[in-house]
């Protein structure tokens, strides 16, 4: 392309994914204080020591007081205990995810020598190897091919594998008769097709796959962005 790392990440941005952060133990207490039922504990405390505190004997106002914070204290603990829980729940998720990010590695062909690398770090023209079983980090191009078929269920909902070859075998394969294309015993996914979707994952055969688009830009991106979007709001479930 022309281009050395450096630029082409400027130009055609990076892969990288921002980790998660972590939530706030207090965003954690105030979500699980938000209860109705918690709410009307809190008022009817209140109410309690104001009525005891104003209409009991003399003698008893130093101890009357105490049903109501009693009341005070059991709502405490139910939401501390509850947001603590959570709290460590993510605290482990996070911690789960950085684990599962770190061995996220693919090999990458530069200076035409086969080095291993992280997925962030692939950049736009860099060639891929395809192996199977492996997850495509990236959207490419296939540019070398052995019988490669993926899984593009994450993008299309449909579980068919799909035929992956270069873009020259794909466009040197000739259709003599248009009704082939209506013959009931070809498949809708016999044709095979030269782009390869992030987000989805190789099945079988191996070759090699030039990166066009990464990021926030690429299919697995774009998905990414939207539920990201859409997480605050409420579903009939």
């Amino acid at each position: 392309m022309g281009l050395d790392d450096g630029k082409r990440l400027e130009h055609f941005g990076s892969n990288r994914k921002d980790p998660p952060e972590l939530t706030p133990f207090w965003k954690f207490f105030l979500k699980a204080l938000d209860d109705f039922m918690l709410k009307m504990l809190l008022v009817c405390a209140v109410i309690d020591i104001g009525f005891e505190l104003g209409f009991s004997e003399p003698e008893d106002r130093s101890t009357s007081w105490i049903e109501g914070f009693a009341i005070f204290l059991a709502v405490f603990i139910v939401v501390f205990v509850g947001s603590y829980n959570d709290y460590k729940k993510e605290e482990q998720f996070l911690a789960l995810y950085a684990l599962d990010q770190k061995g996220k590695n693919v090999v990458v062909i530069r200076n035409d020598k086969q080095v291993e690398t992280h997925i962030g770090d692939v950049v736009v023209g860099d060639l891929i190897a395809i192996k199977a079983g492996m997850d495509i980090p990236v959207d490419g191009i296939v540019i070398k091919a052995t019988g490669v078929t993926t899984n593009e269920a994450a993008m299309t909902g449909e579980s068919d594998e799909m035929k992956k070859n270069t873009l020259e075998a794909c466009l040197n394969l000739k259709i003599e008769k248009e009704s082939d294309f209506q013959d009931k015993k070809r498949g809708p996914h016999d044709l095979p097709s030269p782009v390869l979707l992030s987000g989805t994952q190789v099945i079988a055969g191996d070759g090699i796959f030039m990166c066009i688009v990464v990021g926030k830009n690429s299919c697995d991106g774009k998905i990414k962005a939207k539920l990201e979007q859409n997480s605050d709001e409420m579903t009939p479930l």
